[in-house]
């Protein structure tokens, strides 16, 4: 995601960054509206294997765009010569940003905990709570798609 993210940031106009960051951070909680879709309509114990095979579909969908995808503008600029990049140290803590750099990397160390158990536990805890497997589902879609209007909601 750090790539992605920085990928996404350097290609957009600097008034669009936030949203374009968003719109691509949106895959993740759409994607797991899509496995919890393709789990609900997968029936027996063996439908699991189901979201697996779609999990590794949608990458291979996504191959042809890659393959169009172009450079970092600042890495072929470092590439060239025309700049010199910065110690990864120092572009990290110098000049005063140590704080904000610890502060920001514990704030999304904990938010992707979050996120883990949440993607990861709550259809277990739902069907603890007496859900039946198409309400535990609906549950799981809703969660996904929600996260994903929310992100795009603040982007704007």
């Amino acid at each position: 995601m750090p790539n992605l993210i920085a990928l996404c940031a350097e290609a957009v106009p600097a008034r669009l960054r936030n949203t374009a960051v968003s719109v691509m951070y949106c895959g993740i909680p759409f994607g797991g509206a899509i496995a919890a879709v393709v789990g609900m309509l997968s029936a027996g114990d063996s439908g699991w294997r189901h979201i697996f095979y779609v999990g590794g579909f949608g990458p291979l969908v996504v191959v042809p765009l890659l393959l169009t995808l172009q450079e970092s503008r600042r890495f072929d600029s470092a590439q060239r010569g025309a700049i010199q990049p910065p110690p990864v140290s120092w572009a990290l803590f110098g000049e005063r940003r140590m704080a904000a750099t610890l502060f920001l990397w514990v704030s999304y160390f904990f938010t992707l905990i979050v996120l883990y158990f949440l993607l990861n536990w709550l259809p277990s805890l739902m069907a603890a709570q007496g859900l039946s497997r198409p309400q535990v589902g609906t549950v799981q879609i809703l969660f996904n798609i929600g996260g994903g209007a929310g992100a795009l909601a603040l982007a704007c």
